[in-house]
């Protein structure tokens, strides 16, 4: 989460200050004190360029959901069912069900000096493959 001054519009970064009492903020001679505990430091979102500070209490997070894109099949790419309806059948092995007869159809997915790249379709179990 990006979050921007307000009075500047510049970016603010995450520091780590000490906690001061109100007796410590108008003390100007606290350089003698030693009380730098883990415990009293605050996070503070702080400009840069500014004085605008920002006190963050307690836990600081954000959660961001990535929507899961579910992969397209190969029949999509292709062109549907229509795709497959005039093409031949050859002898291919299956390698889900293990049918030696597919149906099959070639296209040129790379460039025109590669091969033709062959989609095969099982015709017994439908499943669908494909071969360089």
């Amino acid at each position: 989460m990006l979050t921007f001054c307000p009075t500047c519009g510049n970016l603010l970064s995450i520091e780590k200050k000490k906690k001061k009492t109100e007796e410590e903020a108008f003390d100007v001679n606290d350089e003698d004190k030693e009380e730098d505990k883990e415990d009293e430091l605050l996070l503070h979102l702080c400009c840069k360029t500014c004085p605008y500070s920002y006190s963050i209490g307690g836990t600081f997070w954000s959660k961001t959901d990535v929507p899961i894109r579910n992969k397209k099949r190969v029949d999509d790419v292709l062109g549907g069912d229509d795709a497959w309806k005039n093409v031949d059948t050859t002898r291919s092995r299956c390698p889900k069900c293990s049918h030696d007869v597919a149906y099959f159809l070639m296209v040129q997915t790379r460039s025109a000096d590669e091969p033709m790249t062959q989609f095969f379709r099982c015709v017994e179990c439908a499943n669908q493959w494909k071969e360089n």
